[in-house]
C-alpha cells in the first residue's frame, strides 16, 4: 500500500508518517505546508490508488472519493502535548483483524473509516484455530509463536485500537497506549459462560481481564456491556458507549430468497444462544404451520452435536436447515424472505442480527436479555 503524506515535516505529519511506515505503507511523497485542496484529484492518486493524508490527518482522500469527517483539533495544543497527539484519532492504528466472524466484521467496517490500520488474519487463523488446544501441545506452541510475532508488530505501531476484548491480553506488552473495544464479558461471568474453559482458556481469560483494566480507554458496544465493565471495577470515565450499527446500503428490504416458508436464526450455537428452546418452540409451531428453521452461522463440532441432538429429541431434525457462513450481502435476501428472525438468547452483548433484520423489514421475535 502506498501513502502520500502532506505536512510530513511538521509535528503531527511526521508522527502520522511514522505510523504509516510502521503499518507497512510506503511513503512516496511528503511536502511541507502544501494546501490539501491542491492534492484532490492529483494524477498520482489516480495512478497509484493511494491514500492522501493532509492537515495533520484531519482530511482523508482516496482515488475513488473524499472524506472530510475528522473531528476538529487544536493543532497548537497537540504540538506541545505529545500524549494528546498520540491519542488523536489520526495517530491511532487499528488492528484490522480479518476473517468471517462478528469481531472481524466489526474491525472491517472500522478499517474503511480510519486513517491507519494494520491488517492481520491473526484472530481468525490463530485464536479460533487453537482456542480448544490442550495447554501442552504442538497447537499451543504454534499459537504462542504466532502471538509473539503479533506482539512484536504491535510494539512497533505506537498507539493502537484493539477491536475485541480477547486481544486485551496483549495490552501489557505494548509500548504505547491502547484503545479497546469490548463487545461483551460473557466468558468472564461464571453464570453466563459458554461451556467450561480448559486450563489454557482460563489463563487467557485472566490475561484478557488484566489487559482490559490496563487499556487507556474502552469502547463498549452497549449500555449492558458498560454495566458489566463497571461491575468488573472499570471506572466510568474510561468507558464510552458506541453502539453497533448496520450499513443501510446493504441491509434493506431486498428480493426474498426463493425458499419454502421459514423462520430464521443467525448466530453461533453456544449454550447462551438457547437453541434447544428455539427447537422446542419449532416443534409446537409445526403442529399448526408447515414451516422450517434456517440456521445461519458457523458452530464448533461440540456445539453442533448438541444442536442436532436437541433437534432429534424434539422431532424436528428434518425441519432444520444449517446454512453455515453466509456472506453479508446475501443476508438481506434471507431476512427479507423470513417469516421472522428468532433470537431467544439468554444474553447478548448487542445482538446485531436483530438490527439487521429490522433494517430489512423482517419481524423479530427475541428475548429481553
Amino acid at each position: 500500500m502506498v501513502a502520500l503524506v502532506t505536512g510530513a515535516n511538521g509535528f503531527l505529519g511526521a508522527h502520522i508518517a511514522r505510523r504509516l511506515e510502521a503499518a507497512g505503507r510506503r511513503i512516496v511523497g511528503a511536502c511541507r505546508r502544501r494546501p490539501f485542496a491542491s492534492l484532490r484529484g492529483h494524477p498520482a492518486l489516480r495512478a497509484l490508488g493511494c491514500d492522501a493524508l493532509g492537515s495533520a490527518g484531519l482530511h482523508y482522500t482516496t482515488a475513488t472519493g473524499t472524506r472530510d469527517d475528522r473531528p476538529d483539533v487544536d493543532i497548537e495544543a497537540l504540538r506541545t502535548d505529545t500524549a494528546a497527539a498520540e491519542l488523536h484519532p489520526a495517530c491511532i492504528t487499528l488492528l484490522h483483524t480479518q476473517g468471517t466472524g462478528s469481531f472481524e466484521l466489526y474491525a472491517g467496517h472500522l478499517a474503511k473509516r480510519v486513517a491507519l490500520s494494520y491488517p492481520t488474519r491473526f484472530y481468525e487463523d490463530t485464536v479460533r484455530r487453537y482456542r480448544d488446544a490442550p495447554p501442552i501441545s504442538k497447537e499451543a506452541a504454534a499459537a504462542l509463536a504466532d502471538e509473539a510475532r503479533l506482539i512484536w508488530q504491535l510494539r512497533k505501531l505506537g498507539p493502537v485500537h484493539l477491536p475485541n476484548q480477547h486481544l486485551a491480553r496483549y495490552v501489557p506488552f505494548l509500548r504505547a497506549p491502547a484503545i479497546l473495544t469490548v463487545h461483551d464479558l460473557m466468558r468472564f461471568n461464571g453464570d453466563l459462560i459458554d461451556g467450561t474453559p480448559n486450563r489454557r482458556q482460563r489463563l487467557y481469560l485472566e490475561a484478557d481481564m488484566r489487559g482490559i483494566r490496563r487499556a487507556r480507554h474502552i469502547i463498549a458496544v452497549s449500555a449492558w456491556t458498560k454495566r458489566n465493565l463497571l461491575r468488573a471495577g472499570i471506572s466510568a470515565e474510561r468507558i464510552t458507549v458506541v453502539h453497533n450499527g448496520v450499513d443501510h446500503s446493504i441491509f434493506k428490504p431486498s428480493m426474498p430468497a426463493d425458499l419454502p416458508r421459514y423462520i430464521l436464526y443467525v448466530g453461533t450455537e453456544q449454550p447462551r444462544k438457547n437453541l434447544p428452546r428455539l427447537l422446542a418452540a419449532l416443534r409446537l409451531l409445526r403442529q399448526q404451520e408447515d414451516i422450517t428453521l434456517i440456521k445461519v452461522g458457523r458452530a464448533t463440532v461440540a456445539d453442533r452435536a448438541v444442536t442436532e441432538a436437541a433437534a432429534e429429541r424434539e422431532g424436528v431434525a428434518n425441519a432444520v436447515l444449517f446454512f453455515g457462513y453466509v456472506r453479508e450481502r446475501i443476508l438481506p435476501h434471507l431476512y427479507s424472505g423470513a417469516e421472522a428472525l428468532v433470537m431467544p438468547s439468554l444474553a447478548e452483548g448487542f445482538g446485531l442480527p436483530v438490527l439487521e433484520a429490522l433494517a430489512c423489514g423482517c419481524p423479530v421475535v427475541t428475548s429481553r436479555r
